[in-house]
């Protein structure tokens, strides 16, 4: 049985765990982040499926949202505990004073320009002393050039983020994926961009853009882009033909469509259509949707329920 265990004295809500992460978190995952960091401040010990029962979730809501704030270092694995981390913990330790950082700006040109003039025009305001050392932890210690560190402000600013601290976040992530390069950064940000603008256009379809995707919907729609590679008019179609046979929305049964799509290599509309309309002759003949074969019925059910 795992027990969960505090590395701080009290229990904090730090400022920016609002601000940073909770915003972009599932509302499932904050919950369970909570309910763990409760469970720390009395060290208290509890299966994954007791956290999902006290807080009405699915056990792998729970694991998911464990692994979530393990790759955003919120907490981390020690043995058989899970070791709970304020956000505030984060990577701050080991960082050089504010007087060492400035006599470093005064030999390196490229990072005072950095912290002086661009961080500054990217955020619209100044940075505080505490950014600078941040900003130079992140040179430091992970290697990123100026350059690299501007195009990761950039990113952040763009995505609403006008925070260094949150930057620092992402600066680590970004590490640990290897982004080690001007063109690695850029490439990642081209594909964020790609996915979330193909995300956005499947959930506007779809009219679920006032929610947030289910977890097990974001799957969905990383397959049908990454491992079947088909675009938003593929899905739109698969979405229409959905409709038109259970009059309502259903992940699984698009994805049966999908993948009958491209293990037939068929990746574009006009023979997608045409590979329809010889379905619904064969189906009119043996009465049956051979679509639907592949669909796991239980989990629908259980997607359908945690939605309705």
């Amino acid at each position: 049985m795992p027990g969960f265990k505090t590395k701080t004295e009290y229990i904090l809500l730090p400022k920016d765990f609002v601000s940073d992460y909770m915003s972009e978190a599932n509302g499932a995952y904050v919950k369970v982040y909570l309910y763990a960091l409760m469970l720390a401040s009395e060290n208290r010990s509890e299966e994954q499926l007791e956290v999902a029962k006290a807080l009405n979730l699915l056990e792998s809501d729970v694991k998911n949202a464990f692994d979530y704030w393990k790759d955003k270092g919120l907490l981390e694995y020690d043995g058989a505990d899970i070791v709970m981390k304020t956000a505030s913990a984060g990577t701050s330790d080991g960082k050089k004073s504010a007087g060492q950082i400035a006599k470093i700006m005064l030999e390196n040109s490229d990072l005072s320009g950095l912290c002086n003039q661009i961080i500054p025009s990217l955020l619209k305001k100044p940075i505080t002393p505490k950014d600078m050392q941040t900003v130079y932890w992140m040179y430091d210690e992970l290697g990123f050039t100026p350059e690299m560190i501007a195009v990761l402000i950039e990113y952040c600013a763009s995505n609403g983020k006008d925070s260094v601290q949150y930057a620092e976040k992402v600066a680590v992530t970004w590490s640990e994926k290897g982004l080690n390069t001007i063109e690695k950064m850029e490439r990642y940000i081209e594909n964020e961009k790609k996915r979330k603008s193909y995300f956005y256009s499947i959930r506007k379809l779809m009219g679920i853009s006032d929610r947030p995707l289910h977890q097990k919907e974001e799957e969905y729609l990383r397959k049908w882009s990454a491992d079947l590679n088909m675009n938003e008019d593929m899905v739109a179609l698969a979405y229409e033909y959905c409709i038109m046979q259970t009059s309502k929305l259903s992940f699984p049964y698009m994805d049966s469509i999908l993948e009958n799509w491209d293990k037939k290599n068929i990746h574009d509309v006009e023979s997608a259509e045409a590979e329809h309309t010889n379905f619904q002759g064969k189906r009119s003949e043996k009465g049956f949707d051979v679509y639907a074969d592949n669909i796991d019925h239980g989990s629908l059910e259980e997607l359908t329920q945690k939605h309705s």
